[in-house]
């Protein structure tokens, strides 16, 4: 798992967003801020609407209705067969930093129209996916990340933090209820070394192994000098 940002990367594209002080690099701002805490697919960010996000605000819960959310649709099979619909309900936690964003991007919004999308396109439709992966990767770009970074990377890095955060006993099963994985082998991908753990490894590995014996080498010296005075 490599396509997420670490903190130090996160924390740079945030601060050059919210540098920009125009309506939509502000919008831009509490999006990325918003993805970054919730752990949506952008596909089910994208649907979400003014009631979903004051009903949020209200019980600390967002919810995503399975008909938002990846996975098989009902469907009847060419043999007649009726398949049934295997995507769930979820709800995600509005810690009160997700919620200081959802309330931002409610307040650029026509809030009383509680069917509307909370994050609108040019004609008042939901944003689409396209645009959203648009903008990210233009803050990318700005903050000069050298990464090609989609909104699905912000659903990695929720489940990282968690994973390098976390106090949890077990903080893999956190993050499965996060994302609502329904399967723990999809989560497992989480479990994995991280870019971090690599780099560090190799600069180990690659490090001098002499070093303890130049020390000792010019300690044998230096007590030689002192002894023969």
């Amino acid at each position: 798992m490599d396509k997420y940002l670490t903190p130090a990367e996160l924390s740079t594209l945030l601060k050059t967003v919210q540098r920009v002080h125009t309506p939509t690099a502000q919008r831009d701002y509490h999006i990325i801020a918003a993805l970054s805490l919730c752990g949506c697919r952008i596909g089910e960010f994208a649907q979400i609407t003014v009631l979903q996000a004051v009903n949020a605000l209200k019980s600390k819960y967002l919810f995503l209705p399975r008909e938002h959310r990846k996975g098989r649709r009902a469907h009847v099979k060419d043999d007649g067969t009726a398949v049934a619909d295997k995507r769930k309900d979820h709800e995600v936690y509005v810690t009160a930093a997700l919620a200081e964003h959802i309330k931002a991007l409610l307040d650029m919004t026509d809030a009383r129209v509680m069917d509307a999308p909370l994050v609108r396109g040019r004609y008042g439709e939901p944003m689409t996916v396209r645009a959203y992966q648009l903008r990210v990767q233009h803050w990318a770009d700005v903050a000069q990340l050298g990464l090609k970074v989609s909104p699905h990377w912000f659903r990695h890095t929720r489940a990282m933090n968690i994973m390098r955060s976390s106090g949890a006993q077990n903080p893999l099963l956190v993050v499965q209820k996060v994302l609502g994985h329904s399967n723990i082998n999809n989560t497992a991908i989480y479990a994995h070394a991280t870019r971090e753990d690599m780099e560090q490894a190799l600069q180990t590995v690659d490090a001098p192994h002499n070093k303890r014996r130049g020390r000792l080498s010019t300690l044998r010296k230096q007590y030689d000098k002192e002894t023969a005075q």
